[in-house]
């Protein structure tokens, strides 16, 4: 400076510099903290795609090491595919500078497991704005993509179910109006197939009864199917057996729902030739495995393990469907039947006649059994023969004729039971040898049922088919209450020929022996009197078997006898389910009234002539019932002199007494314990019958309840 040499020196103020780096390197410092603590994945690329930043999500999503990681190409760690697809979005995040703020791709972790990501690439640039590299957030999204998916398929699933559900309930309001089995099963297989868009639907029950195949609990039969297979497999009678060697076998056997393709040894009937899976259901009602609904779909994928719940259930409705028009029609035919026994005891209490009986008897059975042969035979245990008083064979009436108790209906006469026989050819080894009557031909049904008046026999009910399985058990019943009615009827007009030939061969007696007039006279009288009692049974028997209600059946006929019989006091008492007691249910004489208002009843086997005879099943006479030791003195009936009790008894079994008590000393004889017996049984009848009236008409009021008639 002016020739000196000096030192220029020049300061500048830095301070808001220093400051400014200072807060950037604390800014970019608590910036990195931030990233190193996020859940997402954090990562820098240079141009190239080379890693030079990220945090530790992004070691934990790609399963590499940090050191590993630092540096590498990101198509290390994609497919080539990916790698194209990834290169193609940076250069466009490059070339227009706008992010992307969803980028989804599949990264290939070190151990070659897969992950669904998703990325959102911003292009990094320096100060001066040009491009040096990209920045992200990588977020693993496989588990919020898998459960994505499984909510779809679960909602397709839930779409499908209900879908299946309202058609399945559509079926079921369908088949809830249908009470014909008949119309029932076609319409159900139709609308199954049609709505559910199957390829075949059948439907096959079991044939308990031999019904169908004349083998009982044997096969299952086809009872419906659909399209030309069905109508040709309908034709063929086909059916199935009920063992292992078939799907739908096997399903009932083992009451299991069965669920097969193509490809499984048990499926491809060659009936079905576009069968691509099948489903079988088994129909159970009440606990009983009643048939199996068979269903096949076209493709493999129709059919899956989730619609069996669908499918069962709408089985289930179809069984019980089954069963309840079944019910109705077995109701139907029971009230039909009921109708018969009725007409029955109208008719066969209208004659005292052997032979009037037994025709009408004939012509009441022969519309209900439609017998090829039929006879009705009386029983002589002093020959042990038979008189086949009445038979019909194919129509034409045969001379009577006696033989020997041998055959099939030697077995009803030694044991006092029924005998159904449904297919003698099957079950001749455990039956004696058969004996022909009639046109010298074996049958194949036969059904015979014993008549009798409590434990006596009169005969036999006998009714024959020339075909197998004509008749069941419930036959079996009918002919049996029949039977009973028969057996008191014609003990009635035995009884009836037996007074009126005594009361003949008297008058003859007593023409030829005037000098016994007196002693003829009145045993003329006690014959008159028998036999004005036998018209007052045949009255009482008549009025008591055309009423069906209990109650008034018991009223009726206590104020018949004492009224037609001119005792002081007539009672009924029944037996209770327990056998314990005979309770008082209808009285002729005021005391009488009185004691059922206070629910009068006597220990079985205990108390009085009534306790004894409800469990001995024996009549009983008091001629003086001061002198009896069972009798029972009863405050409410202070004057009677006789007491006599009988049995009511219905089948064999006791389900009560007839009490008569008279104020007369020495009231009854004998004869008058066989015509009163004789009324007392057709009297057990009667209530039975009532009994079994009342039944039915109870169960025909649930079947109108449950299908909504009034």
């Amino acid at each position: 400076w002016d020739g000196r040499d000096c030192l220029l020196e020049s300061f500048t103020d830095i301070t808001d510099l220093k400051r400014a780096e200072e807060s950037l390197r604390r800014s970019e410092a608590r910036y990195r903290t931030i990233l190193d603590n996020i859940e997402d994945g954090y990562f820098e690329l240079d141009l190239a795609g080379r890693l030079l930043y990220f945090n530790d999500p992004v070691v934990e999503i790609t399963g590499y090491s940090r050191e590993e990681l630092q540096g590498m190409d990101n198509r290390q760690y994609m497919s080539p595919e990916t790698a194209k697809m990834v290169f193609k979005a940076f250069n466009r995040v490059y070339r227009t500078g706008e992010p992307i703020p969803g980028l989804a791709w599949e990264l290939i972790r070190k151990d070659g497991t897969t992950r669904s990501v998703e990325t959102s690439v911003t292009l990094m640039r320096d100060r001066h704005g040009n491009p040096i590299g990209f920045r992200g957030i990588l977020r693993d999204v496989t588990f919020r993509q898998r459960y994505e998916e499984d909510q779809q398929r679960l909602l397709k699933a839930l779409e499908r179910k209900s879908t299946q559900l309202q058609t399945a309930a559509e079926v079921s309001r369908a088949i809830g109006d249908i009470l014909d089995a008949d119309a029932l099963l076609p319409t159900v297989v139709e609308l199954v197939r049609e709505r559910f868009d199957l390829y075949y639907v059948g439907l096959f029950l079991v044939d308990q009864t031999g019904r169908w195949t004349g083998e009982p609990d044997r096969w299952a039969v086809l009872r419906a199917g659909t399209g030309e297979a069905g109508r040709n497999m309908l034709a063929q009678g086909y059916k199935l057996a009920l063992d292992e060697t078939s799907t739908v076998g096997r399903c009932i056997l083992h009451r299991r729902p069965y669920l097969g393709s193509r490809s499984d040894e048990n499926i491809g009937d060659p009936l079905l030739p576009d069968s691509r899976v099948e489903m079988v259901l088994p129909l159970v009602s009440r606990g009983q495995v009643i048939g199996a609904m068979t269903i096949h779909g076209r493709d493999p994928a129709a059919l899956s393990e989730d619609d069996i719940p669908v499918f069962q259930t709408m089985a289930d409705q179809l069984a019980n469907a089954v069963e309840n028009a079944r019910l109705f029609e077995a109701a139907q035919h029971r009230a039909q039947r009921l109708a018969v026994v009725n007409r029955l005891v109208t008719v066969t209490g209208s004659s005292l006649l052997l032979d009037e009986i037994l025709e009408m008897v004939y012509r009441e059975l022969v519309p209900v059994f439609q017998p090829d042969a039929f006879f009705i035979a009386f029983y002589d245990e002093e020959t042990d023969g038979l008189d086949l008083r009445f038979i019909v064979d194919n129509g034409e009436r045969l001379d009577p004729m006696w033989m020997p108790v041998t055959g099939f209906t030697s077995l009803v006469v030694r044991e006092k039971k029924p005998l159904l026989v449904r297919d003698a050819k099957q079950e001749l080894a455990r039956l004696p040898e058969p004996v022909v009557v009639g046109q010298s031909r074996e049958a194949e049904s036969w059904l015979g049922v014993p008549m009798l008046v409590g434990d006596r026999l009169l005969g036999v009910i006998n009714t024959q088919a020339y075909r197998p399985h004509a008749w069941d058990e419930e036959d079996q019943l009918l002919l049996t209450t029949i039977a009973d009615q028969v057996a008191v009827a014609v003990e009635r007009a035995r009884l009836y020929e037996q007074a009126q030939k005594e009361i003949a061969e008297r008058r003859q007696a007593e023409e030829a022996l005037r000098q016994a007039h007196e002693e003829m006279k009145q045993y003329t009288e006690r014959l008159e009197r028998r036999t004005a009692h036998l018209q007052a049974a045949a009255e009482v028997a008549r009025e008591a078997a055309a009423i069906l209600d209990v109650q008034r059946l018991l009223d009726t006929t206590v104020n018949l006898i004492s009224e037609r019989f001119g005792f002081y006091h007539a009672g009924i008492f029944l037996i209770d389910e327990a056998k314990e007691y005979a309770i008082l249910r209808a009285a002729s004489s005021e005391g009488g009234h009185r004691m059922l208002e206070h629910g009068h009843r006597l220990q079985v086997g205990k108390v009085g002539i009534v306790g004894y005879v409800a469990a001995t099943g024996e009549p009983r006479i008091a001629l003086d019932v001061g002198q009896d030791a069972v009798h029972f003195d009863n405050p409410y009936l202070p004057d009677p002199h006789s007491e006599m009790g009988l049995p009511l008894k219905a089948r064999g079994e006791i389900i009560g007494v007839l009490d008569v008590q008279d104020t007369r000393p020495a009231a009854f004889t004998e004869e008058d314990v066989a015509v009163l017996q004789t009324m007392a049984d057709q009297l057990a009848v009667a209530i039975a019958n009532a009994r079994l009236a009342e039944r039915t008409e109870e169960q025909l009021r649930e079947l109108r309840v449950l299908y909504g008639e009034r």
